[in-house]
């Protein structure tokens, strides 16, 4: 969100617009962007943990970094992770092409 410069009215907004498609239903998803609980930016610590780099850059650790499956807290399946929580896992996407699966990365987000 950084990257679209929004004042807080427009962020607000743009939280709003990608908590539609979920409505009160759990937000796990495969693929696509991250709906963080805190603040994003997951990407660069995949890229220092991973990779070993100190202070990436967050452009290019986002293009280095996709997200492969979010799961939320689910009442009805027992997932609760720590307080209002999200699991995020992500791979790096020409690893991912070729089945490598062996760096992908786990981030926990709570409130």
């Amino acid at each position: 969100m950084e990257a679209l410069d929004l004042d807080d009215e427009e962020a607000d907004a743009y939280i709003k617009l990608q908590e539609l498609p979920f409505g009160n239903a759990p937000h796990h998803q495969a693929c696509g962007y991250d709906n963080p609980v805190q603040v994003g930016g997951m990407q660069v610590d995949c890229d220092e943990m991973a990779n070993g780099r100190t202070a990436p850059d967050p452009q290019d650790a986002a293009r280095r970094w996709a997200l492969l499956l979010q799961i939320d807290e689910d009442e009805a399946l027992g997932f609760r992770w720590g307080d209002a929580g999200r699991l995020y896992f992500w791979v790096e996407p020409e690893r991912a092409v070729r089945g490598d699966f062996s760096n992908c990365w786990r981030v926990l987000q709570c409130c």
